[in-house]
Formats: C-alpha cells, structure tokens, sequence
C-alpha cells in the first residue's frame, strides 16, 4: 500500500558517480577530462586565469565571431603564434580533438585576465565557460552544503574524515551513514 516520497538531488548524484573515479586516484584534483581516455593527454584543470581556471569550449564561430573574440582577450599575436591554424579551427575545451594542445595558447591570453572577466567575454562570445573548482574548492561550493552532500564521519585509528552522503532521500527510511568504512 503505502509509498515513500523519493528526493534524488541530480548534483549528488553527479557527485556520487565521480566519486567512483576519485578514490581509484591518489590525488582527485589530476583526473583527465574523459576518464583516463588517452596516457598521452595530460590531466584536465582547466583553463589557467589570473585568479583560477575555468572549462572553456567554443562552439562552432564565424570568422568574424574568432576575429572579435581574439580582440576582446587582446590575442593580436595568435595570427603569428605557430599554434594558430589548430586554436582557430579546434573548438578548445578538454573534450575536443586538439584541446590538448591549444592550451598554452588560450592559457597565455587568460592569465592575463581574473575568472570572472574570462567568463564574461567567452560567453558574450558563445563560448561555453564556467569556473572550474578543484576537490576543496568543490566540498565547500555553497551548493554542496545546501544539498548536505558531504559529511563527517569519525574513522577509528584516523580521525574525522569527510565523505560523501547519498544523494538519494526517502520519506519514511531516510539515506544514513550508520558506520564508518572497514579498516583493512
């Protein structure tokens, strides 16, 4: 008869599937993009700014839309930088072919700017750009304390240690950690 209301929170769960990939590594903050896609690639920390790093992917640009873009992150010099046939043709961002590779370019123009204003001209521009936060950076993200996506669980012989909740919560059998993890 009776049925539970079920609240799944779609950033927990987000959160909860890359925890999987997180603790098969030593140091979460050196993931690739596409997990462990290519050993060529180095690891995806986004875009380097002035004051952080940001995802940045441009869609598909007219000449005209590349032309303002490199003006408005005062690129004068990229028509001249070895790179430029790649960083004018590949759309950037870690998922795509040569994004790797362009990297340093849009990294140089960037730093020279904080977060905000890189994500401001990029999405004037259509680009698809958001501040990229590290691990620390993620479990204190004002969100992931509204959702309650990580708590504090006493581990025996360590000490408190943070740890991700269910993203999942039912009315009448409430999602908890009773017990902390099993010592080897």
């Amino acid at each position: 008869g009776k049925g539970q209301r079920i609240d799944v929170s779609l950033f927990g769960v987000l959160m909860a599937m890359r925890s999987t990939l997180w603790v098969a590594l030593s140091n979460p903050d050196f993931w690739w993009g596409f997990h462990l896609d290519s050993y060529m690639k180095p690891p995806d920390t986004g875009y380097h700014t002035k004051d952080g790093a940001v995802s940045f992917t441009l869609g598909r640009l007219t000449r005209e839309q590349r032309d303002e873009l490199y003006k408005d992150f005062q690129m004068e010099w990229v028509k001249n930088d070895p790179m430029f046939q790649l960083v004018d043709t590949d759309p950037a961002g870690s998922g795509s072919r040569y994004g790797w590779k362009v990297k340093p370019v849009w990294e140089k123009a960037f730093s020279k700017f904080p977060t905000e204003q890189v994500l401001e001209i990029g999405r004037r521009h259509g680009a698809t750009t958001f501040e990229k936060n590290n691990y620390a950076q993620m479990v204190e993200h004002p969100q992931v304390k509204h959702v309650g996506m990580v708590t504090t669980v006493d581990q025996p012989g360590i000490g408190p240690v943070g740890q991700l909740v269910p993203p999942w919560d039912f009315s009448d059998t409430p999602a908890e950690i009773r017990l902390p993890a099993p010592r080897l």
